[in-house]
């Protein structure tokens, strides 16, 4: 660990433990929480039965970066902001955090806090999800922009949206992004698209807290700015645009948590993605920010009617470290502008002549064992039909019952068997021409392993049968 430098302190946060009503798996994830904030910050925890007169005696006697409280208290509590400034861009803040789930219908209407509104998901996300929010919280230089959240060699793509433009084919060339397309983001593929989409209408279609009054704007004109990036962590998108007259008020009530209105564009964001923030430029007095988040613990999937983080807090401009519109232009090269779709080659031309030549040996060894069953299947066949007529040439006194009725249920149970070996290398091979992604490709290779291992055991065992059954018939030939 590095020492700090002489003279300089680390940056306090008083934390305000759920510790009443949570569970012992929750209070171990506090434990590691702290301990892992302690390396770059001072954590002075509390108990959640402390007043809030007597948070305010703590903060005038020492300067804290950051006040946690449960979500309850952060709503109840209204003196510590006007203790900070209500209408402060930068410096301390307060937030609230769920320590258990927590259901849309908790959050009503008269709890819409002014300003801002800082309420963030403790519950599912992992400690290291927690730790990149605080962190982006507590450092101004990391309240805006994506790149506080992902790898600092990251590639982040950025595209200017104009007027008179269409959503069109955006959503697949996201999705065939490098790393957006590995399989670690294939399962949050829809949750992405939709969000997508929700940005998109917040610009082209309704927008919080406007009408029609920007859709009049000359064609040429960049209506909005577009980022979006991923790393193993996470995966974050960000929307930059101009909107006259939105007040810091505006955005916490067009934002706030409204059950009764799910397909507005703002609940889908809130819907669909792990993480939303909305930041108002006061310096501007135009600009918005507003910036979504998937991460890896998936708490989207998880907990789909709950409430996750939601982050509403008006910002200085000296805070916005990746100015839109101009960060291609500064020659920064991990920022590169969104290619088209025709440009993104499938993923089938990107695999080397080496992992091409594998899958071919894979399909031809594939082919062999499909031949080998086959012929194996001939041989059962033939048997089985000299079981149901008691031996060759000669008529089985069980016919009509027991024996042949068994023996015409395994052959079928053996074909079926075959048939689903069959489907499943034909699935895999219309997936291997059609570019499916690697996860799909793995998962059908793997049900054909269980299938072929299941069927050779089966085969196993109906040749016990018919052994058994031959030696029986040489001791039943010898009695008579």
């Amino acid at each position: 660990m590095q020492k700090e430098a002489p003279g300089t302190r680390k940056p306090k946060i008083l934390f305000i433990l759920d510790d009443t009503l949570v569970s012992f798996s929750t209070k171990r994830k506090f434990s590691r929480l702290v301990k892992a904030l302690s390396g770059k910050y001072d954590v002075k925890r509390f108990s959640a039965k402390i007043e809030e007169t007597e948070v305010l005696d703590l903060l005038s006697n020492d300067s804290y970066a950051l006040v946690l409280a449960p979500w309850e208290k952060y709503l109840a509590w209204r003196r510590i902001e006007a203790f900070f400034g209500v209408s402060r861009s930068e410096g301390p803040t307060f937030a609230g955090y769920y320590s258990s789930p927590t259901f849309y219908q908790e959050m009503t209407h008269d709890l819409i806090r002014d300003n801002r509104a800082v309420l963030l998901d403790f519950y599912y996300p992992s400690i290291s999800e927690i730790y990149l929010m605080l962190n982006s919280l507590i450092v101004d230089e990391f309240r805006s922009g994506i790149r506080p959240f992902i790898g600092e060699k990251t590639p982040i793509f950025c595209e200017t949206w104009y007027s008179s433009q269409g959503l069109g084919q955006r959503p697949e060339v996201i999705m065939k992004l490098p790393r957006i397309s590995s399989p670690r983001w294939a399962s949050r593929a829809n949750a992405v698209r939709i969000s997508l989409n929700a940005l998109w209408s917040l610009i082209y279609e309704e927008g919080p807290g406007k009408g029609d009054f920007i859709q009049n704007i000359a064609t040429k004109t960049p209506r909005a700015y577009f980022q979006i990036g991923a790393d193993h962590r996470c995966l974050f998108m960000r929307l930059c645009f101009a909107m006259p007259n939105f007040s810091p008020n505006d955005a916490c009530y067009s934002f706030w948590p409204d059950e009764d209105f799910p397909l507005r564009s703002t609940q889908l964001l809130l819907k669909y993605a792990d993480f939303v923030r909305v930041h108002r430029i006061i310096d501007t007095d135009r600009d918005v920010e507003i910036t979504v988040g998937f991460f890896k613990s998936n708490s989207v999937e998880s907990a789909f009617n709950n409430i996750h983080t939601l982050w509403v807090d008006p910002i200085s401009r000296n805070s916005v470290i990746e100015l839109p519109y101009m960060i291609e232009k500064n020659g920064d090269k991990y920022f590169k502008p969104l290619p088209s779709l025709s440009l993104i080659k499938d993923e089938r031309e990107n695999l080397s002549q080496h992992q091409m030549r594998a899958k071919d040996r894979y399909i031809e060894r594939s082919t062999e064992q499909i031949k080998l069953l086959r012929s194996r299947l001939v041989e059962k066949e033939a048997i089985i039909e000299e079981m149901k007529m008691g031996g060759v040439n000669n008529r089985s006194p069980y016919s009509k019952d027991g024996g042949a009725a068994v023996l015409g249920v395994l052959k079928e149970q053996y074909f079926a068997s075959q048939t689903q070996v069959q489907n499943a290398m034909l699935a895999y091979d219309e997936g291997l021409h059609k570019g499916a992604s690697r996860q799909r490709l793995h998962e059908l290779k793997e049900h054909i392993r269980v299938l072929r291992e299941d069927q050779i055991t089966f085969a196993t065992k109906l040749n016990t049968i018919v052994q058994l059954y031959r030696g029986q018939s040489k001791k039943t030939k010898k009695a008579a």
